[in-house]
């Protein structure tokens, strides 16, 4: 396999090709002709090394190797986007906050009205009776109550 001949976008195309088996229903998807998607396609075997369709009259059909590369590819969409789209709660902003026992069970018990509906910020409590650093970043927000 010569990895540098290979063009990103032809794995694209091969995947539409693939599963709609054939080039006119690959053209509908990716928006290109069905003349450059058979070309394209020549071009990816050639630079594998691999025959990955067998051309019928009305669609292809995958070969052994055209299978294994459409599960490999499919594994690596599904990774893609993974990475791609970012899980809201990540996206959200965390929020580490201290207080001693009682006064952490007292927000608890607010919590809904404290992140909102839905949530805009995650939240940390550390729940601790003595006195955290907010300069070292230990929490962002600190609840103390008075000594009596």
């Amino acid at each position: 396999m010569n990895a540098k001949s290979v063009e990103w976008s032809d794995f694209h195309l091969f995947l539409a090709v693939a599963r709609e088996r054939g080039l006119s229903p690959a053209a509908k998807i990716t928006g290109r002709s069905a003349a450059t998607l058979g070309r394209r396609m020549q071009a990816l075997e050639r630079s594998l090394g691999r025959e990955l369709f067998i051309r019928h009259d009305r669609g292809y059909e995958l070969t052994g190797d055209g299978r294994d590369l459409l599960d490999d590819l499919a594994e690596i969409e599904s990774r893609f986007a993974s990475v791609a789209t970012t899980p809201s709660k990540a996206a959200l902003p965390l929020v580490k906050i201290s207080a001693g026992t009682w006064t952490t069970l007292a927000l608890l018990e607010k919590l809904d009205m404290i992140t909102g509906t839905p949530a805009d910020v995650r939240l940390r409590f550390i729940s601790a009776e003595s006195v955290l650093n907010l300069p070292h970043r230990e929490i962002v927000i600190g609840f103390r109550t008075p000594p009596d």
